[in-house]
This record gives C-alpha cells, structure tokens and sequence, in this order.
C-alpha cells in the first residue's frame, strides 16, 4: 500500500511485464495467474502465486454461499431492507468476485498479508479486465487499480 492510500493496489499486467520484477517488489505481492496457458513456472520470491481457475471464464469466483441477507428475505425476526440492486445482492464478474475473495481471505489470515495483487492476464485481456473491475464499486473502494501497458 503507499503511504497515502487505504486501498491495495491491483496491477493488471502480462507475462512479459511482470518477468522484469525485483524481488523486493514481490515479496509483497500476490501474484495471480488468470492467462489461459498458467505461463509462471518460477514462483520464487512471490509473497503468494494463485492460479486462477480456467473452467470459469479464466477467473475463480470464490462465493462463501448464498447471502443471508437479500432483498425482502427475513433475517431472524428482523426483515432486510436491501434494495434490488444494493451492493452486496447483485451479481458481479468473475474477476471482481475473485479480487473480493483475496481480500476477504486476506482479512481472515487464510492468505498471506500481501500489499499488493498482481493481476496477470494476455496481453489482449488488459483493457477488458481493468473495465470489469473498474465497474465494480467494491472492489474500487478497496483496490487501486493499474494497469500496465
């Protein structure tokens, strides 16, 4: 994280970029492998590698279950209030989904504490992925998104 933002930064980059990397810029880093072919065979000196599940669209979408809270459900006596589209009830994209796990897991110490995400995808995904993401208001609470071009 730098020194003036909350958010954990979330570099969206391709194999060829992040082969440059020093080892002191990933020793803090998650690196997450979403590129069709799993392109890192060398994890040395990565706080954490994680390849992403290829069966679902190229990204894992971790889901702790079906909310307890949505829209018009009761929760013990109390009745939720939720709109139909509040944050915690829509259906997001795989990719966001995957960034809220990371965090999430991270929160719980199920992950190691990374200071930043390294998001790896073909070079022809940059641009799609850091749309997605960028539309997603969770994740850009939590997340500086960059992408490397």
């Amino acid at each position: 994280m730098t020194g003036d933002s909350y958010q954990i930064p979330l570099i969206i980059t391709t194999p060829e970029q992040v082969s440059d990397w020093s080892g002191e810029r990933r020793s803090t880093a998650l690196l997450l492998d979403a590129t069709e072919s799993g392109f890192f065979d060398d994890v040395r000196g990565w706080l954490e590698v994680v390849s992403a599940d290829r069966a679902r669209s190229g990204f894992m979408a971790v889901s702790a279950g079906p909310s307890p809270v949505r829209a018009g459900h009761a929760v013990g006596k109390m009745r939720a209030s939720h709109g139909t589209a509040c944050t915690c009830c829509v259906v997001r994209a795989p990719v966001a989904a995957q960034m809220l796990a990371l965090f999430q897991a991270r929160a719980r110490g199920l992950r190691g504490f990374f200071r930043s995400i390294v998001l790896v995808v073909s070079p022809g995904q940059v641009t799609a992925v850091e749309a997605s993401l960028q539309a997603d208001s969770p994740v850009l609470s939590l997340f500086k998104i960059q992408a490397e071009r």
